[in-house]
């Protein structure tokens, strides 16, 4: 908080009485000269009254003397009244006293600039320069102290250049936040906040033009700027965590509060996870540090070749390399797409690499160029488990052994499922037994169906053309189940045959100069990679050295 003293005026000067020394010796010379100039003209008339006589010249009704007198009275009196006129001038023209200054409030920080340091502060200059003379309204105008203005409590009595660089304080402020729960509304959260009702709305009108209000959910931060003023806290400026690296900020001005959209710094970063499988795969990342999306997106891209359910194996090892962005301002990360990653199951490597190319999506290529795509996945959703194979089975609602001509994949309600390849929906709809249901056309020759869905994907339907990895519809329950997971068909010519045995024809195979072009992106992220794993290896054998 800036503190301010009050700074006392110096003592009042008397005013200028009506008789001073200085107006009685304007006078007394006044005086004088009247006098003596009376004195001079009398003795000039006096002689040349005789000289005309002495030279023949006709006489003068009056004598000389007298006539003398009357012309130096005549004199004397016009003489007096110039010299009573320049007195006057000289009381009014004789430099008034300055008012008394009025108290000034003196903040104790000096916030001026280095070069203005050495000059003398308003507030506390001790002794003030000679005044600027005045014009005859100034000088003339009322010295009431309770008719000062504004501008009389900053300069009355001090330089004005010293005023001009009164130094400026820096107002106080309170800061709150809001977590989002349930149900919660901006205006809700900032009223709870210390906000009042006027404002919070006008902050949450300039928002909206920035923000969806529909799209906040709970978890979401909100943080509340307070201005210390003397009548108590004003709502200065409010910020909406939009996700990790963008914000909406909404700031008070002259006008209103005033919105815009932030991205926040951040510093962009290779992160590098490595482990060996005990149990499963997925508890072998969790110890080893590897998100739940990275996790998700790894089992993703390995379900076009690898059967989790049965080529997976205790002392296995993976290790995965991806993009990571620190924010900044909270030091929170962001994980980005996975970078480079390699299976080792039973001996056998399974490395992918990611290559973008301008104007394309990224994809992901074994080490020679081949892409990781196949034609149709294997596995199209995220995390499940084979919870029943192709082929005749026990039905477990109907209570005898039939054929199961797809696969099983069970996985919680509302779990993405994702189009096996590209192809176009022939049909989305109710279906009996299948509950809700999607096929897919890929080509003359393959079809792809899903059974059982809680709910479509929004905007599907027949005739609407997906691409590989693009989600279809949920995990559910719908039709003949006994609990939510996914059925799935591959159709060949017709006929369905089993997904997980099934031989698909590869993807895309790079040549030529996009081949160098990968290779050269390859050794690159291999040599990252690397480099990495030593640092990892040797951070971990410093620690275990330490006693």
């Amino acid at each position: 908080m800036t503190r301010y003293d009050l700074i006392e005026p110096p003592a009042r000067r008397p005013r200028l009485a009506f008789w001073t020394p200085a107006l009685a010796q304007h006078m007394l010379s006044a005086a004088e000269t009247v006098l003596a100039t009376t004195a001079t003209l009398r003795s000039r008339l006096i002689d040349r009254d005789a000289a005309g006589e002495a030279g023949g010249n006709e006489p003068i009704d009056q004598p000389a003397p007298r006539r003398a007198d009357r012309v130096a009275r005549a004199a004397a009196l016009g003489l007096t009244a110039t010299g009573v006129t320049l007195g006057g001038l000289a009381v009014l023209s004789w430099p008034a006293t300055p008012p008394d200054p009025a108290p000034v409030l003196a903040d104790t920080t000096d916030a001026r600039a280095p070069a203005a340091q050495g000059a003398p502060i308003a507030a506390t200059a001790a002794t003030p320069e000679a005044p600027a003379a005045q014009t005859e309204p100034e000088a003339r105008a009322p010295r009431d102290r309770e008719r000062f203005s504004a501008r009389d409590l900053l300069t009355a009595g001090v330089p004005q250049a010293a005023a001009a660089v009164a130094p400026a304080t820096a107002m106080p402020y309170t800061d709150r936040h809001h977590i989002f729960g349930p149900g919660d509304t901006l205006m809700e959260a900032l009223v709870e906040t210390g906000a009042d009702d006027r404002s919070a709305y006008a902050a949450v009108t300039a928002l909206s033009d920035v923000v969806d209000m529909r799209r906040i959910r709970p978890g979401q931060r909100l943080d509340a700027r307070y201005a210390e003023t003397s009548s108590g806290l004003s709502l200065a400026e409010v910020v909406l965590r939009r996700g990790p690296q963008q914000q909406a900020r909404a700031q008070r001005g002259q006008d209103g509060f005033q919105a815009a959209l932030e991205t926040l710094p951040s510093t962009h970063v290779l992160h590098y996870a490595s482990g060996e499988i005990d149990r499963s795969l997925y508890l072998a990342a969790e110890s080893a540090g590897l998100p739940a999306k990275v996790f998700m997106e790894l089992v993703r891209l390995y379900s076009f070749e690898v059967d989790f359910q049965r080529d997976v194996r205790a002392g296995d090892r993976f290790e995965v390399l991806f993009e990571r962005d620190v924010v900044e301002t909270d030091a929170s990360v962001v994980d980005g797409p996975i970078v480079y990653a390699n299976l080792v199951l039973s001996g056998v490597s399974h490395a992918i690499y990611r290559f973008e190319r301008d104007g394309e999506p990224a994809r992901y290529f074994s080490p020679d160029g081949r892409s990781l795509r196949k034609s149709l996945m294997k596995t199209p959703v995220d995390g499940a488990r084979l919870t029943s194979s192709f082929g005749p089975r026990h039905h477990p609602v109907l209570g005898y052994k039939r054929a199961h001509q797809g696969v099983d994949f069970g996985a919680p309600t509302g779990t993405p499922i994702y189009a096996a390849g590209d192809g176009v929906i022939e049909r989305a709809n109710r279906y009996g037994s299948y509950g809700n249901y999607v096929r897919i056309r890929h080509n003359g020759s393959y079809k792809t169906a899903y059974a059982h869905m809680s709910r479509f994907a929004r905007g599907l339907h027949a005739g609407k053309r997906v691409t590989q990895g693009e989600v279809i519809g949920y995990v559910g329950a719908t039709g003949r189940v006994t609990g939510p997971h996914l059925h799935y068909e591959v159709i060949r010519d017709g006929k369905r045959v089993n997904p997980m045995t099934l031989d698909l024809p590869a993807g895309q195979v790079l040549e030529g100069r996009v081949l160098a072009a990968f290779q050269a992106q390859r050794d690159r992220i291999g040599a990252d990679a690397t480099a990495l794993a030593n640092a990892r290896k040797a951070a971990a054998q410093v620690a275990s050295a330490a006693p």
